[in-house]
């Protein structure tokens, strides 16, 4: 069984959360669709975090942006994205935080940031833009520009467009997981889209069909629910299962004050899921 995580953005609560999770339900394998860091104050520790606990992971846009530059970024987001590059080479302090269970030696999740910056650095830069065993594909964006596009399900009227939608389909071999809107759905050959936040997490999916799954996001999901977004996929019985896990908000949401100014709206959206 494959545990699919993305959209990370630097919250490290959100991401032990998940991985605890994981570990419970007994995930054998662990992916990442990319964007490690942005917004969140511990880009750090989950780089770290997925070195050490994921199979491998794929580049995001804030990945990306953090080697070359955020280009077309609003002005905050380009702001922590600046703070981050400063840190991971040295110019500034880098948050050395541990994890609170540390010392007990016991923490199955976290672990103390124990990386050297060089490591972190040459990581995100060997991070690839898509991954495709048989007939499964995973791409941060989408299967015709892994790395930038954003799939809008049918509820996100002004940008939802059956048209690309259809060549999406088209372009993929069976499945396709991705990421980068945070919002968690699977979106149908047929065009029907499915939203676990309606109360069904669990589906089986067709042979016959082609689908397209958005994990949503572990650190900043955008469906109205805050809590951190991850899927588990049985390739065996072709089920996928959304997974929703509470996190202690407070904690990360002053850090992020703290980094970008208080009444911060990447703070204040971690409490709605906006």
């Amino acid at each position: 069984m494959q545990a699919l995580i993305s959209d990370i953005h630097g919250n490290r609560a959100a991401l032990e959360s998940v991985l605890r999770d994981i570990e419970a339900r007994h995930a054998d394998k662990i992916y990442c669709l990319g964007d490690i860091v942005g917004y969140g104050p511990d880009p750090e520790a989950c780089i770290d975090l997925v070195m050490a606990r994921a199979q491998w992971s794929l580049m995001g846009n804030h990945d990306y942006a953090l080697l070359h530059g955020p280009k077309g970024f609003n002005p905050l987001a380009a702001e922590v994205i600046r703070l981050t590059a400063d840190r991971m080479r040295g110019r500034t302090p880098a948050n050395t935080e541990t994890c609170p269970h540390a010392a007990q030696g016991n923490c199955a999740a976290c672990l103390a940031i124990a990386q050297p910056p060089s490591a972190r650095w040459q990581y995100i830069e060997s991070l690839v833009a898509s991954h495709r065993e048989a007939d499964v594909l995973y791409v941060h964006g989408s299967a015709l520009d892994p790395t930038f596009e954003y799939v809008y399900p049918d509820r996100c009227g002004p940008v939802w467009s059956p048209p690309r939608i259809c060549e999406l389909l088209n372009a993929i071999p069976w499945l396709a997981f991705c990421g980068h809107t945070h919002i968690p759905c699977a979106i149908a050959s047929d065009l029907s889209c499915h939203y676990p936040q309606d109360g069904a997490n669990l589906i089986r999916l067709d042979p016959q069909r082609k689908y397209i799954v958005n994990l949503g996001s572990v650190g900043q999901p955008r469906d109205g629910d805050p809590r951190a977004s991850y899927v588990l996929f049985d390739e065996r019985e072709r089920t996928i299962e959304w997974r929703r896990l509470p996190y202690d908000i407070a904690p990360v949401a002053a850090r992020i004050e703290a980094m970008c100014g208080i009444g911060s709206w990447c703070a204040k959206r971690l409490w709605t899921g906006q």
